[in-house]
């Protein structure tokens, strides 16, 4: 039953995704550029999943937050929430620059 559910999950959530999307070279061997290309058409992909997430975690911190009522400890790990979840989204989203930045100066 668990196992029918997540294949209902997986197939609702899925996108179709095709070979000629990723542009492979078409002469000698790969090269360093397809796979940057390949690495950023996957962090393209998942960006808008990293971003929901962060977004549901500054809520959730948030919401952490304003139910401490004062508590110092409740209060630190609200902060702790709202700080790391902006951090992982700023480290993702920089990385992801970088990447393309490599790309620019390699093509």
């Amino acid at each position: 039953m668990i196992n029918r559910v997540f294949i209902y999950f997986l197939q609702l959530i899925s996108e179709r995704t095709y070979a000629q999307n990723i542009p492979l070279p078409t002469d000698g061997p790969p090269r360093l550029e397809s796979l940057i290309t390949s690495v950023l058409f996957v962090v393209g992909k998942i960006s808008p999943a990293i971003g929901l997430f962060a977004f549901g975690m500054v809520i959730y911190g948030g919401y952490l937050w304003i139910v401490s009522g004062g508590e110092p400890q409740k209060k630190q790990k609200a902060q702790a929430t709202l700080t790391w979840s902006l951090v992982g989204l700023a480290f993702f989203y920089l990385i992801r620059m970088f990447l393309a930045w490599v790309l620019d100066w390699f093509a």
